[in-house]
């Protein structure tokens, strides 16, 4: 499970699935990202990792928001890496 950060909004990546998720306006939409994130638990009980990835523009209360997110989602383990490591 990966969350991608960048300017648009968020894209998250479940196994081969993605799932764009457009800003509202100028603001990240964190409750879309929590609706599908828990979409994501529900069909991978047993995963309980995810990272976090962005670009180097993306402010630090951005991420930390999206980890949050992902931790009460159910997905205890996260890890942040940057955009490139991600190979997406």
């Amino acid at each position: 499970v990966v969350v991608m950060v960048n300017q648009e909004g968020f894209n998250l990546v479940v196994g081969q699935d993605q799932t764009p998720i457009p800003k509202k306006g100028a603001e990240y939409d964190f409750e879309r990202l929590a609706t599908e994130l828990k979409k994501a638990k529900d069909g991978h009980p047993d995963k309980n990792d995810a990272q976090v990835a962005s670009e180097d523009t993306i402010k630090f209360d951005v991420l930390v928001r999206a980890m949050d997110t992902a931790i009460q989602a159910r997905f205890p383990d996260i890890s942040l890496i940057d955009s490139g490591a991600a190979g997406i």
